[in-house]
């Protein structure tokens, strides 16, 4: 009796347990039939929507950032001044000058952390570990333009000694400037593959139709793609004579080789590029060597400046084997194990040096 009782007991938990499971299928087949094939939860959504929401906003602000630093770069703020308040920083370095270099080095030298430190450490990889896959690039780009953009409304520029003064009608140049930064933009938000780099693809969860390559970056990204729409010509206007200011400064030389240097050392999709347009690259130089020997020659006699002119051709010679010489993978391999050595090193002195302090 006690047999079949148990018996009977297991057979109604099944029945009961049957019947439960196929309300929960009668349900799910029901949410199905009612919610529209491909939609999501409303948690989902909401994700999706905070996520691309996100994603867009640093997009814009970046695409901003970059644009008002290629105005910066040319001075376009301070020559078109009806610009100003449209652009990052006015689109000009427009604060009260250092007097000399050690002052600017000294002005500009945190700020230029504050836009490296983060820019290399914090790449998209280690950020997926804050923020998840999704938001990964486009909380790497926000942060990027962000201190770009500190760096551009603090920055203190050097305004003397004047080293050119390009040998173009201020009116053409003016001209060239704004129209080749409007195709730049134009190109680069057009492309498919800027919207996977600025991590907007991937904060939609959608495939785009073209990616990025890896590790490619936004200004050799904004050279590609002035390059693939414009040609070769396109390309040498816009980088060898569009961005170059009116009237150019030891300051401006500094900061521009600085950044050169910084930008070939850091990203290997730049010196990859570089070696794939190394024509129109060379022609580049070619270029800006001309205007250069141009204003030498208009803006005085040759035999009145003559050590001028020699210490202006020697160091835009310096510069120019500089920034080959930081193109070779070779070189670039040197230079990382170096400062990874030198930062063992420093963690070893901080280390010896906290563990001797604690022994007294």
């Amino acid at each position: 009796f006690g047999s079949s009782k148990a018996s009977r007991l297991d057979s109604t938990q099944h029945v009961a347990m049957g019947i439960h499971d196929f309300s929960i299928a009668g349900t799910l087949a029901c949410e199905e039939k009612v919610r529209p094939s491909g939609s999501l939860c409303p948690t989902r959504q909401w994700h999706l929507v905070f996520d691309g929401t996100f994603a867009l906003m640093c997009a814009t602000y970046a695409l901003w950032v970059l644009a008002g630093t290629v105005a910066w770069v040319s001075h376009l703020g301070a020559r078109v001044p009806a610009l100003q308040p449209w652009l990052p920083a006015g689109g000009a370095p427009l604060n009260p000058a250092a007097v000399s270099v050690p002052l600017f080095f000294r002005a500009n030298l945190l700020l230029a952390l504050g836009f490296v430190l983060p820019h290399s450490l914090l790449r998209p990889v280690r950020l997926r570990r804050l923020v998840g896959n999704a938001l990964s690039r486009a909380t790497y780009n926000g942060m990027a333009a962000a201190s770009l953009h500190l760096l551009l409304v603090h920055f203190v520029p050097l305004r003397t000694p004047v080293v050119m003064k390009l040998p173009v009608p201020p009116f053409f140049h003016t001209s060239l400037s704004c129209w080749c930064l409007i195709f730049a933009m134009f190109t680069f938000a057009s492309d498919p593959a800027t919207w996977d780099l600025l991590g907007v693809a991937d904060a939609l969860k959608i495939t785009p139709t073209a990616r990025a390559p890896p590790g490619m970056d936004a200004i050799t990204w904004m050279g590609v793609t002035v390059k693939r729409w414009g040609g070769t010509i396109a390309f040498v206007t816009f980088t060898g004579l569009s961005i170059l200011p009116q009237e150019l400064t030891l300051g401006d030389c500094l900061t521009r080789g600085c950044a050169a240097v910084y930008l070939r050392l850091r990203s290997r999709a730049f010196r990859r590029w570089l070696a794939d347009v190394e024509g129109a690259h060379i022609f580049t130089w070619a270029l800006r060597l001309a205007l250069l020997m141009a204003a030498l020659c208009t803006a005085s006699r040759w035999e009145d400046k003559k050590r001028q002119t020699v210490v202006l051709l020697g160091a835009a010679g310096v510069l120019a084997a500089t920034l080959r010489l930081a193109e070779q993978e070779g070189v670039v391999r040197y230079v990382h194990r170096l400062c990874g050595n030198l930062g063992e090193f420093s963690w070893l002195h901080r280390t010896s040096t906290s563990m001797s302090w604690r022994k007294q």
